[in-house]
């Protein structure tokens, strides 16, 4: 192959792998979840995608003597873990319910199976008479 074409196509496939690390996920929605908040927030997915990606960012506590953490829970263990909204799940996570009434780990988030009208509940794992005394709040981003 000549040098001209050989240059020519290096940069055709150059421009295509720029514009593949330039394409973004389309975001579905963006909302905050805080901490005090018992009743969590809702989101249907109505994208026709069943593959979701979520991220959460922010910093939120239990309160008391809890210090603030990431959606990936409180470094502390919690001294009733029966009480939380998840027992199986880390005190102070950011967690999702399921239609089926099933509790997963989200943390700061990942790719995650959503049935297409599927409507889930994002949730702040902590003891479910305790929200009150809870602060902060976590931004969470949903896309395709």
């Amino acid at each position: 192959m000549p040098r001209k074409a050989k240059f020519l196509l290096l940069a055709v496939v150059l421009t295509g792998l720029v514009s593949l690390n330039n394409a973004r996920a389309e975001e579905l929605d963006n909302f905050e979840l805080c901490a005090t908040n018992p009743d969590g927030e809702e989101w249907t997915n109505s994208s026709g995608s069943e593959r979701i990606v979520i991220k959460a960012k922010g910093r939120w506590t239990g309160g008391g003597v809890n210090p603030m953490h990431t959606p990936t829970g409180s470094p502390r263990i919690p001294d009733h873990p029966s009480k939380l909204v998840a027992p199986n799940l880390k005190a102070g996570a950011l967690i999702m319910e399921r239609e089926s009434g099933k509790y997963e780990m989200v943390g700061r988030g990942g790719v995650f199976s959503i049935h297409t009208d599927e409507t889930v509940k994002f949730i702040f794992n902590d003891y479910w008479d305790a929200y009150a005394d809870n602060s902060g709040c976590i931004n969470i981003a949903v896309s395709q």
